[in-house]
């Protein structure tokens, strides 16, 4: 799992681990991870990884996010997993985008990195980027993520 103290952030934005706002539904964890947007577009956090995200083993990373604003529904969270082991494939490479569905409450979001050509079937990433509604400045919105996990 990642956690607010394995993460770097950069644009302002910031990532800190707190209580969970709504334990209830999908997640429980007494701790989540909070997430404000910086006002830059690219703005983001990053995580090195001690263990690589390993593609022999699953190539889509499902993660729970709570959304408290209605606004922010349609707006998408970004994954993008960098600095490959090998240098194969090059960041910018294995990014997807996917939207948040709800607000007020848990939803699990899947991040399929199956459709992207240029990633090879054995990539292993040792750093892991979040960032949100990468194509708009920001306005420090809010929400929350925990239980990153690589799935099949």
């Amino acid at each position: 799992d990642v956690c607010s103290s394995d993460l770097d952030d950069w644009g302002q934005q910031q990532f800190v681990t707190v209580d969970n706002p709504n334990a209830s539904g999908l997640n429980i964890s007494a701790k989540v991870g909070k997430y404000t947007k910086g006002h830059a577009g690219w703005s983001g956090t990053y995580s090195p990884l001690n263990i690589p995200v390993n593609f022999a083993y699953g190539n889509k990373i499902k993660v729970l996010v709570y959304n408290p604003d209605v606004a922010n529904i349609g707006k998408k969270l970004n994954i993008e997993l960098e600095w490959a082991i090998g240098g194969t494939p090059g960041n910018g490479v294995a990014v997807v985008k996917t939207p948040f569905t709800t607000s007020g409450a848990w939803e699990e979001l899947t991040f399929d990195f199956s459709g992207i050509s240029g990633i090879p079937a054995t990539a292993k990433f040792t750093q892991l980027v979040l960032r949100f509604d990468d194509q708009n400045t920001g306005n420090l919105e809010v929400f929350y993520v925990d239980n990153f996990r690589l799935t099949n």
